[in-house]
């Protein structure tokens, strides 16, 4: 995306932004960046079906993107095909083995394995991700806050749990639950 994208971005003109890739794409159907830009804007604007599908044409021409890995993953989590997103999201930790990778790629790999994990109610590995997020890139501010919020709550066993509600206009509205009566 170029600076007047990110700017629509900032916005919050997202629709305009998925108008202006989808002409972009009509233009030059194979044209990698404009289908990836589309896929991310997709995704942000709810359409998750169609970004997945685009996030999938994408990794079929170039299956180490691992950009569009963690997109597709974070994705996968949102439609509630928490299988498939932690596949994904693990083929990028996978990667990072053996090729050069910016760390805020794999911290953001692992921060989404932490959010499906305690979506599950899997405290135990979600923190684990949250912390492996946090040591490879030490400005991740998403997990440090994901973690902080699960220690100020104490433990599963206290009856700590968050659930995600896909409301009319299809966002994902996060409750937390919380019994101190001990």
């Amino acid at each position: 995306m170029d600076e007047q994208h990110h700017k629509l971005l900032e916005e919050g003109r997202v629709e305009e932004l998925i108008k202006i890739f989808e002409k972009e794409l009509e233009a030059n159907p194979n044209d990698y960046k404009s289908k990836k830009d589309l896929a991310l804007v997709y995704g942000m604007g709810g359409r998750l079906k169609d970004s997945i599908r685009l996030y999938e044409e994408l990794l079929s021409v170039k299956p180490d993107d691992s950009n569009a890995l963690v997109n597709l993953g974070l994705d996968y989590h949102k439609i509630g095909e928490n299988d498939k997103a932690i596949k994904t999201l693990e083929r990028v930790v996978e990667q990072a083995k053996t090729k050069n990778m910016e760390p805020a790629t794999l911290s953001s790999s692992h921060t989404n394995l932490g959010v499906i994990y305690e979506s599950m109610l899997d405290f135990d590995r979600a923190v684990g991700e949250y912390k492996k997020a946090i040591s490879t890139y030490s400005d991740n501010k998403t997990a440090t806050k994901y973690l902080q919020k699960l220690k100020e709550l104490g433990s599963p066993d206290r009856g700590i749990f968050r659930t995600r509600v896909s409301s009319e206009d299809k966002k994902v509205t996060e409750i937390w639950y919380y019994n101190d009566a001990e």
